[in-house]
């Protein structure tokens, strides 16, 4: 079965996620399924109205995440999303990471249970430093931190 669409709708733009394929994702490995277009209050009104028909009519403008290893899918986390049934001998293995805007009210993100960064490390690690820590990587410095 599908996995439960996920909505994070509580703000404008403020989650951007990722999911880096750790191996070749096929079709039959039930790759993470995406509603070009859902990531209006609009959209997400009509799919907690109408639930599966809002998926079903939704089709045709889904994208496919059908990954290579070491590719990524950069998604605005208010987008709809689920995972597909898996019908591999394979298991699906991605890495996630999700980025909320500085300037972003944490507390107003909603589903609580979601979030696990721990509070220590809130505000230390950004995307700007990521992208400066993976650049001096490759270029065969050291880590800055």
């Amino acid at each position: 079965p599908y996995l439960p669409i996920s909505p994070h709708i509580s703000q404008e733009g403020v989650l951007f996620s990722t999911a880096v394929a750790l191996q070749h994702v096929t079709r039959e490995m039930g790759p993470t399924r995406f509603l070009l277009g859902s990531q209006s209050l609009a959209a997400h009104d009509a799919f907690d109205e109408e639930g599966p028909g809002y998926v079903a009519a939704s089709a045709d403008s889904a994208a496919c995440g059908l990954l290579d290893a070491g590719e990524a899918a950069l998604y605005d986390g208010r987008v709809l999303h689920c995972g597909g049934p898996n019908s591999s001998p394979e298991r699906r293995v991605q890495f996630y990471a999700t980025f909320r805007r500085a300037a972003a009210d944490g507390a107003g993100l909603g589903n609580e249970a979601a979030h696990s960064l721990l509070d220590e490390y809130r505000g230390k690690h950004t995307l700007g430093r990521l992208l400066d820590e993976a650049e001096a990587w490759a270029e065969g410095g050291e880590r800055k931190s």
